[in-house]
Parts: C-alpha cells; structure tokens; sequence
C-alpha cells in the first residue's frame, strides 16, 4: 500500500465524518420550509492535525476554531439565536447552535476542516398539494449523480478497466484496517419535528405523529466506499474520466450512496407528510432569537466577518455588517 493513497484516503473519510465525531441535529420544520435547526456537536479535535485538518497547536481555543469554521461555512440562514463552543483539556469540543432557515432546500452548514469535514445533514422539503415530502439528501439540497462525470467508459477495453479496478480495490482493502477506526466511532442523528401528520418514513423511524428520526454511525461511510469499489459502471467511469480513484473525492456521490445504505436500496431517507398547521411561529421567533443574541455571540459573529488571511469571509447570517462591506463570494 503506497503512503500517497493512505493520506488521500483518510483525508476522504475525514471529510465526510470525523471518528469519535457526536451530532445531533432537530429541525423544527414549517409546511413552507421555513424552520429552526438545533445542532449539538462534539468532536476530538486533539486528531485534527493527524487527519489533515490543522490546527490543534499549542494555545488554540479549537471550540472556537469550529465555531467560526461553523459560522464561515453556513449559508442560508436568516439569523442565529446563539453559538457557544467549549473545549476540555482532552481535546473534545462540544459545539452548540440555533438558526433559523426560510427555506431549509438552501441551507449548507459545515464545521470545515477543525472537525474534519462536519456538517448538518441537507434536508430537502418539497411540497405537491396535499402531499409534503421531506428527504435527507447531500450538501445544499442537489441530487448527487449517480456516477462521476466523465467520458463513455463503454469505449475503453474490458481488460484495462478490469485491472484498474482490482487494483483499486486492493489498495482499498489493504489500507481500511488504518482508515476505518478513525472515522467508525462517529454517530450522527437527524431529527425532523414537522408542521404536519407523517403518513410514512423510509429510512427514517416514526416517533409520533408529527416526529420521525434517523441515526447512523460511521460504519456506514467505509460500506459506502466497499459499495462504489465493487460498483463497475461507477468505476469503469471514473477510470474513463482518467483517476479511478476520483469515486474518493466525489463527497456527493459518496453521502448518496450512505443515505441509500439506510433504506435498504428504496433511494434517500424520506418522510412522507400530510401539511399541517406551522410547527412554531417563524417570524415572532426570529424576532425574539435576533434581540436575545448574547454579548459573546456578537462578539464571534463579529470576528467571524473579519478578513483572514488577506481574504475576505462572507459575514455570517445574523451579523451587523453593512450591505456595502459584503463580500461578493464566500472564501472558505
């Protein structure tokens, strides 16, 4: 096993879940797909610098790294109620948070690199007359594609795909004993609390009739990679886009394929909904979350909106910066 694959490996499991990575995320959900999502993160950022995440050096606060990576890699969000982070001596980070959404098919939230890659799960909400439909998809609500993008792999010779393919696979099995530890003990559970009856759940479990849940650990992400690599077409067309490997760095692909794991081959965990009355009063809480924000959250907002490194970070929803300093694109 070559030393290049193994970093290249790691770093694309660290990038869709961290080991010893805890999340739980509760969306609050409207019919209109306004609502609120309650996130609760814990992370060892003790093993950033060994997952290629950075950080971790000597007098860093990492709770507050992962707090304005957070704030930095959010889009979509109307305001903030509040953000607190702490940090123990043993390098766990606890990570806390409440935002507000007006339509839930456009939030992106990401921990970036302090966490390895951490986000909250993209929920898409889609609504058919008397039928709600909400699903846990990949990063800002796109469908992922079923393959990577890339030339006819029909043209390319049976006895090259096939060596390539072994040979990915190898390299795959021989370096998971290394891989798979750091990111199994992670677990993520999403919670959807809806404005609404639920009539059925794929994926997801019922609670009660306006609640449905669902959990997986990080097991799911190394069968998920066991699935592309014994995938042919996947392959066959990664190789034609000239990197076999590239099914690795494609992180769309990759969450679909662990989201379909959920339901046992029946597509992306989905909620079905008959539409209600509103889970929570949008507009009076964003009121109430915008003049309750905490002098130390202001404060964070505020140094998140700050340049880094000679860029300029798009400010944060909820932050006090005029229109006019707004940068035009997010650096991340």
């Amino acid at each position: 096993m070559s030393v290049r694959f193994f970093s290249f490996a790691a770093a694309a499991l660290a990038a869709t879940l961290t080991g010893c990575l805890t999340q739980e995320q509760t969306y609050h959900l409207n019919p209109d797909g306004s609502g609120r999502l309650e996130l609760a993160m814990s992370v060892d950022t003790s093993m950033m610098g060994a997952l290629g995440g950075g950080g971790g050096g000597a007098g860093q606060d990492m709770g507050k790294e992962v707090a304005l990576q957070l704030l930095r890699g959010t889009e979509g969000i109307d305001t903030w109620a509040d953000l607190t982070h702490e940090t123990a001596a043993d390098g766990k980070t606890k990570v806390t948070a409440t935002a507000f959404f007006k339509d839930v098919n456009k939030l992106k939230m990401s921990a970036g690199e302090q966490a390895g890659g951490a986000s909250a799960g993209a929920l898409n909400s889609s609504r058919n007359g008397d039928s709600w439909t909400v699903s846990m998809g990949v990063a800002g609500g796109e469908a992922a594609p079923s393959a990577p993008s890339a030339p006819d792999a029909a043209t390319l010779p049976a006895e090259q795909i096939n060596t390539a393919i072994q040979q990915a696979q190898a390299q795959w099995e021989a370096s998971k004993s290394l891989v798979a530890p750091m990111v199994e003990g992670a677990k993520i559970t999403t919670t959807v609390k809806a404005g609404g009856t639920v009539k059925k759940a794929v994926g997801f479990s019922k609670v009660d009739d306006r609640t449905a849940s669902m959990s997986f650990d990080g097991t799911k992400v190394v069968a998920a990679i066991d699935t592309m690599m014994n995938n042919r077409e996947i392959m066959a067309k990664a190789l034609a886009g000239g990197d076999v490997m590239g099914v690795l760095r494609d992180q769309k692909l990759m969450q679909k394929t662990i989201m379909e794991s959920l339901t046992d081959g029946q597509g992306l965990p989905t909620v079905e909904l008959t539409p209600g009355s509103p889970a929570f009063d949008y507009a009076a809480e964003v009121a109430k979350a915008k003049n309750g924000q905490s002098e130390a959250f202001k404060e964070l907002l505020a140094e998140a909106q700050k340049p880094k490194g000679g860029a300029i970070i798009r400010p944060p929803a909820g932050g006090s910066v005029p229109e006019k300093k707004k940068a035009p694109a997010t650096v991340k």
